[in-house]
């Protein structure tokens, strides 16, 4: 549902003519707290968590309906996953990031995931965060 959410608001919000830092200040207003256009550009791209709160004040902002959303999504059930776990000491959240063409790649020092509409998130190598691919299970080890 995550993709099709994405695409509704990224939709809707080119049919009223609006940028993306219109629609910010829209969503600033009935939030009551500052929302960027950078957090719009994320949302329409999927590429970060949109919260409950964001997503009813979005659906309202824009007149459609998340539950006829979540009973219509065709998003893959098969999305590739990847947890990425912090050091303890970091107080940083784990999270699982997930997107059906998600790709790790690493570059001058930096892992990147990445998906068709470009960077989702990018963790600097010297950080100590662990990331382990979790959709496919690990064949089991071969007896010789």
């Amino acid at each position: 549902m995550k993709h099709a959410f994405a695409a509704a608001v990224r939709r809707e919000r080119h049919e009223r003519g609006w940028t993306q830092a219109e629609l910010a200040a829209r969503l600033s207003a009935a939030l009551e707290q500052e929302v960027s256009a950078l957090t719009v550009t994320r949302i329409e791209a999927a590429s970060r968590p949109t919260s409950i709160d964001e997503a009813a004040a979005l659906a309202r902002i824009l007149g459609f309906s998340l539950d006829d959303m979540a009973a219509t999504s065709t998003e893959p059930s098969s999305a590739v996953r990847y947890l990425i776990t912090h050091p303890r000491d970091q107080k940083l959240d784990d999270l699982v990031i997930e997107d059906p063409a998600l790709t790790l790649r690493f570059e001058a020092g930096w892992a990147i995931l990445a998906d068709d509409h470009g960077v989702c998130l990018a963790i600097p190598s010297g950080q100590g965060a662990s990331i382990q691919r979790v959709d496919v299970q690990e064949p089991a080890p071969r007896e010789e």
